[in-house]
């Protein structure tokens, strides 16, 4: 059922708009059509809490723990928000590392610093893939070292000096760690994340805290927006909202404790009636 509405105008000292309305929060009834802009520091507020209540919700449904509320909830907020960017880094670097494995791997295992070692005593290698067409090609006063065959490819490794930059596709970049230290390094990325996962999912239990946080700072956000919007006029604050027909008396009682002065009236065409 539709309820009627009727728009509702109130007056109170400047000096208490605040006092005004967070009473008006509190009552519930009156909905308030005056609202700036969102507070842009509230509203991250909202969207940080809001993301990392989304991130403990895909970890499935837990038993609800106790609520935590102050500084208790502040420091589980951070370690949280810590944690799912820890997760995104490392996910980010586990798939470049599988990929990087994937490419060495046809190379077999090495160390690269023993490269280093050879580059430093006068052997300097740049290695390449190249077909049998392309070898046979090579200047003749290329030296090279046949590696492996890779499937109708052939590694090589050409000594002291890089080949023309039409060679450039085929050339095997010499990685930082080698299949046996990247895999080692890989392991560790995986248990860290493994442990990132686990803590997550303890931590959906607190979804009902972040509820009460959401709602808390959507309410904060909120009043702000509407005491921002509250108009002054000679030492008073008038706030313009709409109520149900229905509720008039209960908020008659609400002004004359608070001492609101208020007109009531029928909504025009235009107005914003919620």
């Amino acid at each position: 059922m539709i309820e009627k509405m009727k728009k509702i105008t109130i007056v109170a000292p400047a000096l208490k708009k605040d006092n005004m309305l967070e009473s008006l929060r509190d009552f519930g009834l009156v909905h308030i059509s005056q609202k700036s802009a969102p507070n842009s520091e509230l509203s991250e507020k909202v969207n940080e809490l809001s993301q990392v209540r989304g991130v403990l919700a895909e970890q499935g449904k837990v038993q609800s723990a106790k609520l935590i509320v102050g500084d208790a909830f502040a420091t589980l907020h951070k370690s949280l928000q810590s944690a799912i960017l820890e997760k995104k880094v490392l996910s980010d670097d586990i798939n470049r590392m599988k990929i990087s494995y994937e490419n060495i791997a046809k190379w077999g295992d090495f160390k690269p610093a023993e490269l280093k070692e050879l580059s430093d005593a006068g052997f300097t290698f740049s290695f390449y893939i190249l077909g049998k067409k392309e070898i046979a090609s090579l200047d003749e006063n290329v030296q090279f070292i046949r590696l492996k065959n890779m499937d109708k490819l052939t590694a090589i490794a050409v000594l002291n000096q890089e080949l023309g930059p039409e060679y450039a596709n085929a050339k095997f970049t010499i990685p930082e760690l080698g299949l046996g230290q990247l895999s080692e390094k890989l392991s560790k990325f995986e248990a860290r994340l493994e442990e990132i996962n686990t803590l997550l999912k303890q931590s959906a239990s607190y979804i009902n805290s972040y509820d009460r946080e959401i709602l808390r700072a959507t309410d904060d956000l909120i009043l702000r927006s509407v005491k921002d919007a509250a108009a002054e006029e000679e030492g008073l604050c008038l706030v313009t909202g709409f109520i149900p027909e229905v509720d008039l008396n209960s908020f008659r009682t609400e002004a004359s404790k608070n001492c609101w002065a208020y007109a009531v009236s029928d909504p025009a065409d235009d107005d914003p009636v919620p």
